[in-house]
Order: structure tokens, then C-alpha cells, then sequence
């Protein structure tokens, strides 16, 4: 082997370890954010099956950030759509029998701030790990750590199907050296993440939550 072939392995192997300490900072970062869902669950309903719902509205923005935009009509377009940005407006912890709604300047002070910080971080989180757009209305499963977000708006022909739906709960587990515990949440076709959506989106009928967007059309006009 060369000099400049052990130079190259070198690099190559010190990449590789800089990926899985990447991958594994992800991973804590994510238990801990679904781990900070959990415990505003716990807060204000017992531990049975819940449901945390973030409800955001759109702000303008600053003077600074409205030089970089443009006028797109899509409120989430990255970095060149309106003057508008997703900012957190209420968060509801659901049980089949009650709800409890925190919104800023309320009496749960706090539980806020976290729910704030929280909402940010899953979406700073997820928008790393999928390379993806991540809307502002969340709904996460803190129980089974299965995490889903919605747009703006959504279709009403189509129902409140989420833009993205991740099953965290592998990555909240110790893995495996050789295991990367983010492949299978970019595999569209897995098994498990149609089988967590169908939970989800059962439980938010059942509980009647509305999804955290609003339709892009009424009913009765054709789907766009």
C-alpha cells in the first residue's frame, strides 16, 4: 500500500466515524424531543393512549428575512415563498375523553416554553434527517414515538393524511454498530410506518382531532 493509499483509507475511515458520532448525537437528540412529548403528556393525562397536537399560524417575518423571498402564494416555501413563517399557536394533549389546550400567555408557563422548544427541535430534527420540507402542524404518538406533520393546508378530497410520518420508535433504542437507525425511516414502503399511520390517523378520528392544517379548497370546488 502506497502512501497516498494509506492517506485515503485514513480519510475514509475517519468519515466514517464522523458519520456514525453524527448519527448517534441524532439519536439522542431525537429520544430526547419525543421523550419531551411524553412528558407533556404526562403532565395533564394519565398514561393511556394520547395524542400531542402542535397548531401553528403564520406570521410575517422579519425586514431581513423578507428581502430573501419571494411572492410564490406557498406560506412553506423554503426560503423564497411570502413574507409568512410557521409560528406555534396552541398545543393540545388528546385522550379519548379530554383535552387540555396550552397556548402562549397562559397559566402553564413553563410546560410552554418546553412545548415551544420541543416543536422546534423535531421539526430542526426531522428537516436534517429527511433533506425534506417539514410543515409546522405536528402530531406526535408519544407512547408508540411515532412522530407526523401536515403543511399549511391539505386536500379535503384526499383527508388529513399527513406530508410525513416517521416511526422513531428503533431509534430510541440502543443500536446496533452496523445498524443505522435512520435507514428504514426514508423506506416509503415499510411495513411499519403504514401499519403506525393507520393508528394514528384512527385515533385522531376516534378523539376527533382535527389535522393541524386547514383545506386547501372547499369540498364541493375541484381537487387542484
Amino acid at each position: 500500500m502506497t502512501a497516498r493509499d494509506a492517506a485515503v483509507e485514513a480519510l475514509l475511515k475517519s468519515m466514517q466515524t464522523s458519520e456514525a458520532a453524527v448519527h448517534a448525537a441524532m439519536q439522542v437528540n431525537v429520544r430526547a424531543l419525543m421523550d419531551a412529548v411524553g412528558a407533556i403528556a404526562d403532565h395533564y393525562t394519565p398514561p393511556t393512549e394520547r395524542l400531542v397536537v402542535f397548531r401553528c399560524r403564520y406570521v410575517e417575518a422579519r425586514e431581513d428575512l423578507r428581502e430573501e423571498m419571494h411572492d410564490c402564494d406557498d406560506p412553506e416555501c423554503p426560503g423564497m415563498g411570502p413574507a409568512l413563517i410557521p409560528e406555534l399557536a396552541q398545543v393540545e394533549v388528546h385522550t379519548a375523553t379530554t383535552t387540555h389546550a396550552l397556548a402562549p400567555g397562559g397559566v402553564d408557563g413553563d410546560w410552554w416554553e418546553l412545548a415551544v422548544s420541543t416543536w422546534l427541535g423535531l421539526r430542526e430534527a426531522v428537516s436534517m434527517m429527511t433533506v425534506d420540507l417539514v410543515g409546522g402542524g405536528l402530531v406526535i404518538d408519544p407512547d408508540n414515538y411515532v412522530y407526523a406533520s401536515w403543511l399549511g393546508e391539505h386536500c379535503p378530497d384526499v383527508g388529513p393524511l399527513p406530508e410525513r410520518l416517521l416511526d422513531f420508535s428503533a431509534s430510541t433504542t440502543q443500536a446496533a454498530e452496523d445498524h443505522d437507525p435512520f435507514a428504514a425511516l426514508l423506506e416509503d414502503d415499510s411495513r411499519y410506518l403504514d401499519a403506525a399511520e393507520e393508528v394514528l390517523l384512527s385515533r385522531m378520528d376516534a378523539f376527533k382531532v382535527d389535522p393541524p392544517s386547514i383545506p386547501s379548497h372547499d369540498p364541493d370546488e375541484p381537487c387542484c
